[in-house]
Formats: structure tokens, C-alpha cells, sequence
């Protein structure tokens, strides 16, 4: 059989942002023979001039870092062409933001009448550990105070709630 494929990583130190540890699992899953190199914030904030010199017009994406000591980790390597996996993340749903954006979009499609005047009231009055409620409110089962909540938009009568009008803008807020 041939030689491993090389397969290059870059980790932060800060610890969010750090997926070295991922990376070294899939590189020994498939046999690759990894390098990976964790980058300070100095090293990051030196880079900036450089980055923006390289790019020669706006870019706003941070994974530029990553990628510009990725590949000079790889140079230094012995390697000068790489294929990079810049967007799996995105595509596959792997980091944490995107997980609480599927959990929050399917949060909201659940009618506004329920949320605030079932759901939240409930979870309001639920103690964590310290004894508040876990969404920031004191509880009112371990002390007998009342839950604040927001109050609820429930019609008084048994017609349906206003709808919003087709042509406005969707709400990334409470509907």
C-alpha cells in the first residue's frame, strides 16, 4: 500500500474555537499521517496586515486565518498543494451554532400563543441548581413567588389571532 495522505489542522487556544481534536480523530480513522499546529491570538493579530495585503480587496471571513497557517504548516510540510474541507461545517451542521439555530427555527415554528402562554410560563417556573427558573426568572416551586412572565398575547374571545400580512418581512423575534 502507498504512503498516508498528509492531512493539516489548525487549532486555537481558546478552546471554542478549538476543533483539533476532531480533526486528529478523523485522521486516524483514515490512516492520514496529521500535523496540526495551535495558533495564539498574537499570532492571529500579526497575521491581519498580511491577510489584508493577500486578499487585495474586502474579505470578511475570519477562516482566513486558519487557512493562511494551514497552508504554512503544510509548506513547511514539504507539501505545496492542498484540498481543503473549508465549509463542512456549514454544510454538515457540525458546530454548536448551527445545532441552537435548528433547535431555536423549530422553537418558533410552534404557534406564538403556545410558546408564551404555555411553554414559557412553564419553563419560567422550573428551578435550576441555584433555584431560578431556567430561563433567568425566580421560581415560583421553590420559594412560592410568582414566575414573572411576559405577558401573553391570548385572545380574549374566540376569534383567531391577528396574522401578519404576507408582503412584510419575516420576524426572527417572539411571532
Amino acid at each position: 500500500m502507498g504512503e498516508p495522505v498528509n492531512a493539516f489542522s489548525i487549532g486555537f487556544h481558546e478552546e471554542r474555537y478549538d476543533e483539533l481534536h476532531y480533526a486528529r480523530v478523523a485522521a486516524r480513522h483514515f490512516g492520514a499521517a496529521h500535523h496540526s499546529k495551535i495558533i495564539t491570538p498574537e499570532e492571529a493579530l500579526e497575521l491581519l496586515p498580511r491577510l489584508v495585503e493577500i486578499y487585495d480587496e474586502p474579505f470578511g471571513n475570519n477562516s482566513a486565518i486558519g487557512a493562511f497557517f494551514c497552508a504554512q504548516l503544510a509548506r513547511e510540510s514539504g507539501v505545496n498543494l492542498l484540498l481543503a474541507g473549508d465549509g463542512g461545517d456549514e454544510i454538515f451542521g457540525g458546530n454548536e451554532r448551527y445545532r441552537t439555530d435548528r433547535i431555536f427555527g423549530r422553537y418558533h415554528r410552534i404557534p406564538g400563543i403556545i410558546r408564551r402562554g404555555l411553554i414559557e410560563p412553564i419553563l419560567l417556573g422550573m428551578p435550576d441548581r441555584d433555584g431560578e427558573g431556567i430561563l433567568g426568572g425566580p421560581s415560583d416551586i421553590s420559594d412560592g413567588r410568582t414566575c414573572p412572565t411576559r405577558a401573553a398575547s391570548i385572545p380574549t374571545n374566540s376569534s383567531s389571532p391577528t396574522r401578519r400580512p404576507t408582503s412584510s418581512p419575516p420576524s426572527f423575534g417572539d411571532n
